[in-house]
């Protein structure tokens, strides 16, 4: 298991890698646990790397990859997904709107 864990610190810096987190988590054909270990690696990614000042921070053109797609997820039905999911919501609002993402607000109360 620690092999598995040293190769995801070494996946979690490379670019586009919490798009494809996004991406596995957001596909409900797949397994609910692989679904939610995406998630949570992509909420613990977001809280690490999301900063524009962090060391390996998720670039911009990432950012724009995951950010149109972030509430579509908001009718999760497993509860362990929707919360970590949630949390990973609220910490991007938190960085990113009003200035990164002005529309947040009315996205979100459009779903």
């Amino acid at each position: 298991m620690a092999g598995a864990g040293d190769s995801l610190r070494v996946w979690e810096t490379r670019p586009q890698f919490h798009d494809l987190l996004f991406g596995i988590f957001s596909d409900r054909t797949l397994s609910m646990p692989a679904r939610l270990m995406a998630i949570i690696t992509f909420k613990n990614g977001v809280d690490k790397y999301w900063k524009k000042a962090a060391l390996h921070a998720i670039g911009l053109a990432e950012k724009e990859l995951i950010r149109p797609r972030l509430l579509s997820m908001l009718d999760e039905d497993v509860p362990q997904i929707a919360v970590q999911y949630c949390v990973a919501v609220a910490r991007i609002a938190r960085w990113d709107f009003p200035m990164v993402w002005p529309t947040f607000a009315e996205e979100l109360a459009s779903r």
